[in-house]
């Protein structure tokens, strides 16, 4: 099984240097897209990226998991950001051990990784609140994602502070930082296009110069509440319907302000536990659903993120928690996606043609 796997995802990956056929005279700005290319200095790029949060990791661990990342082929991380470690309470920011996030992304980029940078502000990802401090609760008339000027706010400072860390690090100054997400998963949540808007003009007002993005699920509904004029939407997904999502997006995006290239922000390479679940794990047939998903994403140019390619731990009570019926904690991330050595174990070292 492993064998052919390999054999498979080399075949694949020899694939790449069809699809990146075309050049555009415009080298000037050194990350873009059109309508079918991701283009990095003028040539088309396939983003082969996989999520890891630095907040879920130690510090001292951060080389070495960029390393593994980047020896399975991949390209690029994906990474959240978690406000609420970074300003645990209002106007005390921490930028210390695993918060110092500039680092992180500068060691990626010495590893030889682009970074799609996921701040939020909300930010889902199995977090505690999204990821937004739970000093937010006390503000007077707060009401959390929404064009509501309590929330704009803090927003506002939150972005202004990270810009602060993370600006010298895009890709437009020499950095490794390509893409910047803006929300998360909004269209799941609602279509206040007014407050995704504002969003995306206080990441622009900012600095971060750079694509910016959106990322929802593969239904209409949710493209429909998610995308923002002027702003890459994207979908997420896995589990054999990658073209269909592709499709989907396609048929809806078109001749809009949001369309361009395809990206699987967050392909599912299993699902998470929660509390008194049981244990998710990969057998054959879910091996061979990924090898069909990233057989049709490869050949067709299609970008895409593993979520997770390594999911690190949700120290103290940071973890998150699902809710129907009944209140239903996320267990460590050490256990509720496949760890970054049974990745490399699937994978193998078959990725390692220079991307």
């Amino acid at each position: 099984m492993k064998s052919g796997f390999a054999l498979t995802i080399c075949m694949l990956l020899s694939l790449l240097d069809v699809v990146k056929g075309a050049t555009t005279a415009n080298t000037s700005v050194p990350f873009t897209y059109n309508e079918t290319n991701f283009l990095l200095h003028g040539k088309p790029f396939q983003i082969l990226a996989g999520q890891m949060d630095p907040q879920r990791i130690p510090q001292q661990y951060w080389r070495d998991r960029l390393q593994k990342v980047r020896a399975m082929g991949l390209n690029s991380i994906s990474s959240y950001i978690f406000w609420d470690l970074l300003e645990p309470t209002e106007g005390n920011w921490d930028f210390s051990g695993m918060n110092n996030v500039a680092q992180y992304f500068k060691i990626a980029q010495e590893e030889g990784l682009k970074v799609l940078l996921r701040p939020g502000s909300y930010i889902c990802g199995e977090h505690t609140w999204g990821g937004f401090p739970a000093w937010l609760s006390e503000v007077p008339g707060m009401v959390v994602r929404s064009n509501n000027e309590p929330f704009l706010n803090v927003t506002k400072s939150y972005i202004t502070r990270l810009a602060n860390e993370l600006k010298p690090l895009l890709v437009t100054n020499g950095g490794p930082i390509v893409l910047v997400q803006v929300e998360n998963e909004y269209g799941s949540y609602g279509s206040d296009k007014q407050y995704t808007s504002t969003l995306r003009d206080m990441w622009k007002e900012a600095g971060f110069n750079v694509p910016l993005y959106t990322t929802d699920g593969d239904g209409i509904s949710y493209l429909e509440g998610g995308m923002i004029e002027n702003v890459l939407a994207e979908t997420d997904g896995g589990g054999g319907n990658v073209e269909g999502a592709f499709v989907t997006r396609q048929n809806y995006l078109a001749n809009t302000t949001s369309s361009g290239p395809f990206i699987d922000a967050e392909y599912y390479t299993t699902w998470l536990d929660l509390w008194g679940s049981p244990h998710q794990t990969m057998d054959a047939n879910g091996a061979k659903t990924v090898m069909g998903d990233m057989d049709w994403l490869i050949k067709n140019g299609s970008s895409f993120s593993l979520y997770m390619v390594h999911g690190g731990t949700n120290f103290g009570f940071s973890a998150g928690a699902d809710w129907s019926t009944v209140l239903t904690p996320v267990t460590s991330r050490q256990v509720i996606y496949y760890p970054l050595d049974r990745e490399m174990t699937i994978f193998s070292d078959q990725f390692q043609f220079q991307l």
